[in-house]
């Protein structure tokens, strides 16, 4: 499910030329090959963020920045598609600005106004209590046996 950038406005911002000589498709193949490629690099920035914030983000400010990331992380993934290993030097500039950009929220060196920390798990009773005086493994030996 895009959360931040659909196949249409991708195709929009890139030029549907461009996107269709990329990657050799048209119509609902090219639709549904965007949706997957979407799909993936939005895991991606919610796999940097996940940890600091709840997502998917929706401030206007998280909403900004997603929309931004998301495209330039598909932008560059489209070009990677084409034919030829040459990525355009602001294609990949833009993708590694964007990938600094998460690395440095997940790290904790920058942050996104108006979201909200996930929630902790308030399941106190979730684990293994162990008492001090409790055996915990019984290997059936002597407590001065060596291996």
């Amino acid at each position: 499910m895009s959360y931040y950038l659909t196949p249409t406005e991708l195709t929009t911002r890139m030029g549907s030329t461009l996107v269709g000589g990329l990657t050799g498709l048209s119509g609902g193949a090219l639709t549904t090959e965007l949706g997957i490629i979407i799909d993936r690099q939005e895991a991606v920035i919610h796999g940097y963020i996940g940890g600091r914030y709840t997502t998917p983000l929706t401030s206007a400010t998280g909403l900004l920045l997603a929309e931004e990331w998301t495209f330039k992380l598909c932008q560059y993934d489209i070009h990677m598609r084409g034919a030829g290993d040459d990525v355009q030097t602001k294609v990949r500039l833009d993708y590694e600005d964007t990938m600094k950009m998460l690395r440095d929220i997940q790290g904790g060196d920058m942050a996104i106004p108006g979201e909200t920390a996930p929630s902790s798990s308030t399941d106190t009773t979730a684990g293994i209590t162990i008492d001090s005086n409790d055996v915990v493994f019984d290997w059936g030996g002597d407590a001065n046996d060596t291996f």
